[in-house]
């Protein structure tokens, strides 16, 4: 029997983890005919432990194991492939196949995009603020400079800024935006991150701060695994690995 465990990074956020165990419940509605656990790497529970031992427990031989993560960094790189490694070791007969982070796909940047173009005044002078987590792992960082870069060619808003909210990348999305509001009129902020939590409140916190002491416009997109479309794309990205390695 095959089975899916979709993997998250897990939270300290309430508000994160319920959005994201939604996301779970309403992608196990549209695949009934999947076997479908889902576990965090760190911070929350269950574990990935836990869900591949639920799916083993009734018969689960063969998984995939669905990275819902952005992009990659030392998580991706290192830790979940040991974890991934230890749990092989400690079932017998079960193998697990991991997808690849999400990255920069075209339907994901289709989806912020379409939040983006009703957003567009070509009678102002916009600019797009980008916002990741930031890592210590340059490529990770690097990933969402390119996923910018490309957002930005798609929507037609050459004044591109990325910015990040760990102290570990620079530069920070508070000093960003904060010089930004001296120079436009209008900043859209897209927030890297797939489900809201304390890095998305922090961001609309500190937007609206800005509106409120500079009487600038300042649009903050909705996180990304939430928009309109995104569902969709992760069930049929889902089912298409699934079925690769039946």
């Amino acid at each position: 029997m095959n089975g899916v465990v979709i993997c998250g990074h897990g939270s300290r956020s309430a508000e994160a983890l319920h959005d994201f165990e939604t996301f779970v419940e309403e992608f196990k509605k549209r695949n009934p005919q999947m076997v479908v656990s889902h576990g965090f790497l760190e911070l929350s529970k269950p574990s990935i432990y836990d869900a591949v031992e639920l799916l083993y427990n009734q018969g689960v031989r063969t998984i995939s194991a669905l990275q819902l993560f952005l992009f990659s960094g030392k998580h991706i790189e290192k830790d979940i492939p040991l974890q991934i490694k230890e749990i092989e070791g400690n079932f017998p007969e079960l193998q697990i196949v991991v997808s690849p982070v999400l990255g920069s796909d075209s339907t994901i940047l289709e989806i912020i995009a379409s939040s983006v173009y009703p957003l567009r005044h070509y009678d102002k002078k916009q600019a797009l603020l980008t916002v990741g987590v930031g890592a210590t792992v340059e490529m990770a960082n690097k990933q969402i400079a390119e996923v910018s870069k490309q957002l930005s060619r798609l929507v037609g808003i050459d004044d591109l800024h990325v910015s990040f909210m760990s102290k570990s990348a620079k530069p920070g999305f508070e000093e960003t935006i904060t010089s930004l509001a001296n120079t436009v009129d209008e900043i859209i902020v897209v927030p890297l991150l797939l489900f809201n939590g304390i890095y998305y409140n922090t961001i609309k916190a500190l937007s609206h701060h800005i509106m409120k002491q500079t009487g600038k416009a300042v649009f903050v997109l909705p996180t990304i695994a939430l928009q309109s479309g995104f569902l969709d794309y992760f069930t049929a990205k889902g089912n298409k690995y699934v079925n690769k390695i039946s």
